[in-house]
């Protein structure tokens, strides 16, 4: 049976804990940093004592690539956390074949419920944890979006699947018309074309990525005509660093770490 993943996000104080509760089955996996910290340190559920850190980290760390091999006979895994950049959420999904579930909610709903609720948290540190997730999550980085896609691109043309898949196309391009150039119909074909191009949204879907109906074999010179490719996103990128290099933004006194949970900077 196929194990499925899945990267449940939110602001803090949207509910993503209490979703997770609701669709959990018994012996499925979570893997949560304030659970964890709960489980090694029986402390509160929001607190997170430094002298844990290295503990709690490198058992996230351990759950984390038990679900990216698929180690144990669990059918289904949960991972919780803030994740707002919108690019790591995706490069995340590509290493672990997951999908994300975003537990949607308002900056003023998750405000309330932290007053209303706090649960133990000091209310002053968690609302600028709340308003540091919503504005990371809706100012997106241009520049790291270009940066995590490329890296995702790069690893699925060399992955086995991919280069199984080109070949299996070449193959039978060559049997059709001898691997002629759909294109030009000029010259040998040896670059395995995507119809509709790669993007950090579908590069997880393999009903593009790896369905030959989406495919097309063509000779170099079609395939730098067409937009979008290699060249064109370096370009993109180089024009993405030098303008964030121009910006200037005001500092905020919290970020988010590598699980998505808020931290001191």
């Amino acid at each position: 049976m196929d194990k499925k993943v899945y990267i449940v996000y939110g602001s803090p104080c949207s509910g993503k804990n209490t979703y997770v509760k609701n669709v959990l089955n018994f012996g499925d996996l979570v893997v949560d940093m304030d659970a964890i910290y709960q489980c090694i340190g029986m402390c509160g559920m929001h607190e997170q004592p430094k002298e844990l850190v290295d503990i709690a980290f490198g058992m996230r760390d351990y759950l984390m690539d038990c679900v990216k091999k698929r180690f144990g006979k669990w059918e289904t895994a949960y991972i919780i956390g803030g994740f707002p950049s919108y690019a790591k959420r995706k490069q995340m999904c590509f290493e672990l074949d997951a999908a994300d579930i975003y537990i949607k909610s308002t900056q003023e709903e998750c405000l309330h419920r932290l007053r209303e609720h706090p649960d133990g948290r000091d209310v002053s540190r968690w609302e600028a944890y709340i308003a540091a997730w919503w504005r990371d999550y809706e100012c997106g980085d241009e520049t790291e979006e270009l940066q995590t896609f490329n890296n995702m691109a790069s690893a699925f043309y060399h992955s086995s699947k991919w280069l199984k898949t080109r070949r299996k196309y070449i193959a039978y391009r060559q049997s059709v018309d001898g691997g002629v150039c759909e294109r030009c119909r000029n010259k040998v074909g040896y670059i395995v074309h995507h119809k509709e191009h790669l993007t950090i949204d579908n590069i997880t879907d393999v009903n593009i990525t790896l369905d030959d109906k989406n495919f097309e074999l063509l000779c170099k010179e079609c395939h730098d005509k067409e937009p979008g490719h290699w060249e064109d996103r370096f370009i993109q990128l180089k024009k993405a660093i030098w303008q964030k290099q121009r910006q200037t933004s005001k500092k905020m006194d919290v970020m988010f770490d590598s699980s998505g949970q808020p931290m001191r900077k």
